[in-house]
């Protein structure tokens, strides 16, 4: 993280980076003895950070953007003692995220804030096949053939209220949040007839409101708790499509409406201790029933 101020203007900039790895070997189990399958797979992901805020009189606008590119990779091999059925297959799911996101901090008074604030983000990715045979699922299509694309966009917007005094801090927060997921499979080959599926499934809810309080309870304890659930209006739609050269119209629509979103609850602690300070937070399980499903089907 790198930071930077000119007057009443600071920069910033930070970078994050995750690596993982899964390798697994291991004879399979109702099988003979030498029969074996592995698999590896890894993954890595490198996120980049900037940002630039403003103190002007009383407000202080900041706008910070995300640039994220990602890539998993598996590679699966099944070894047969008496080589009839050896198969090898590798796949790689590549993509990008971006992120931009503004709020403003507008203090009405010493003790008193409003935030509004607004962030949209884009996920997209692809998956690319590559065995030693034919893709069995789509007959004799090559891996060439087969085209799979993801595609997730989300906006969040509200308004925050902060207030501060003494010992406590409380904020209280409504906002609308939407998302859009869709899914696309495609395998453009004689054998399926050009075939194509799309999958898409949207979210809304407004508003989805939220509480949370901090209070110094001694000298070094800090205790917090928030709150945070959509009570009036939420919805989310399933589609699921179907497309090939003998049937252009082949379309199931399914909808699932939900009456009451998910309650979320989180409580913690913290220890200050002059430059040292620990935080603990509990969330999911303070509620009876916490992210139950609240829906049915139309």
């Amino acid at each position: 993280i790198l930071a930077y101020k000119m007057g009443d203007i600071a920069l910033g900039i930070s970078w994050y980076n995750a690596r993982g790895k899964v390798d697994y070997e291991d004879s399979i189990p109702g099988m003979e003895s030498d029969d074996s399958e592995t698999l590896l797979a890894t993954a890595s992901l490198n996120s980049i950070d900037l940002g630039v805020s403003a103190k002007l009189s009383n407000m202080m606008p900041e706008v910070w953007l995300n640039l994220t590119p990602y890539r998993v990779t598996g590679e699966y091999e099944y070894d047969d003692d008496n080589d009839t059925m050896d198969y090898e297959s590798t796949t790689e799911l590549k993509g990008f995220k971006w992120a931009l996101g503004a709020r403003v901090f507008y203090n009405l008074n010493d003790n008193l804030a409003l935030v509004p604030a607004i962030t949209y983000e884009s996920v997209s990715g692809s998956v690319s096949y590559d065995t030693d045979d034919d893709t069995v699922l789509f007959g004799d299509a090559e891996e060439e053939d087969i085209n799979q694309e993801y595609q997730v966009s989300t906006l969040v917007t509200g308004l925050s209220a902060q207030y501060r005094v003494d010992k406590l801090f409380l904020i209280t927060s409504a906002q609308l949040r939407w998302s859009k997921y869709t899914k696309t499979l495609g395998v453009d080959h004689d054998d399926v007839e050009n075939w194509e599926e799309t999958t898409t499934s949207s979210s809304f809810a407004v508003p989805e409101v939220a509480i949370g309080l901090e209070y110094q309870a001694l000298k070094h304890v800090m205790i917090r708790g928030g709150v945070k659930t959509t009570t009036i209006w939420s919805n989310s739609k399933y589609i699921e499509e179907y497309e090939d050269d003998t049937d252009e119209n082949n379309h199931m629509d399914i909808t699932t409406i939900n009456s009451v979103q998910n309650t979320t609850a989180h409580v913690g602690l913290g220890l200050n201790f002059g430059n040292f300070q620990v935080d603990g937070t509990l969330g999911g399980l303070v509620l009876v029933n916490e992210e139950a499903d609240n829906s049915y089907f139309s």
